[in-house]
């Protein structure tokens, strides 16, 4: 639990130095790139978060995986956090950061769920329809899950519009199997 009290010190001392140094968008891209990385390698990522594992170790790892693929800021950055032990908080300092960002530059992140792919022009649509109701300029991450079988689910910050097909009907099931019903006739 320590990194999670940690993360938004190191978010911040990593924004406010790349704020210094005008590589917001750099630290953005590759901190993103970071975490992608150990998410989608779970061999590197158990290696890396392994309390085992020496710091010297890890380190030489690090310089081997992005070498100078990555601003040596943040290099150095995540050498400080293999030898503080905070490496395995590397996802929660992201989000942190990304939340500093995304104050920084007046942006909200919107998660869409449809049962098919949205078109250019309905992305377009609902992207500005969000901008106006937050008065944010929407970034839009879109999925399709079938299982919603129609309409939409838009997570915005920590709401949810649930404007699905599947939750309809279930909101039917339910208002018709709690209501009494009367013979007719």
């Amino acid at each position: 639990m320590l990194a999670n009290e940690a993360a938004p010190k190191y978010a911040r001392a990593l924004f406010e130095l790349g704020q210094r140094d005008d590589k917001l968008e750099i630290f953005n891209e590759q901190l993103k790139l970071v975490v992608s990385l150990f998410g989608s390698h779970a061999e590197l990522r158990q290696f890396m978060f392994h309390p085992q594992v020496k710091a010297e170790v890890k380190k030489d790892t690090l310089k081997k995986v992005f070498g100078q693929d990555i601003d040596k800021l943040i290099l150095n950055f995540l050498m400080l956090l293999v030898d503080r032990r905070r490496i395995s908080g590397i996802n929660i300092i992201w989000d942190e950061f990304r939340r500093l960002y995304n104050a920084s530059r007046n942006l909200e992140e919107a998660e869409v769920t449809t049962a098919v792919n949205l078109g250019d022009a309905a992305v377009k649509a609902l992207q500005q329809k969000l901008s106006e109701v937050t008065g944010k300029n929407i970034v839009l991450h879109t999925k399709v899950n079938p299982a919603i079988v129609g309409g939409v689910v838009v997570r915005l910050g920590d709401k949810l519009i649930d404007g699905s097909v599947v939750r309809q009907l279930g909101d039917l099931r339910r208002v018709l199997t709690s209501s009494k019903l009367t013979r007719l006739g």
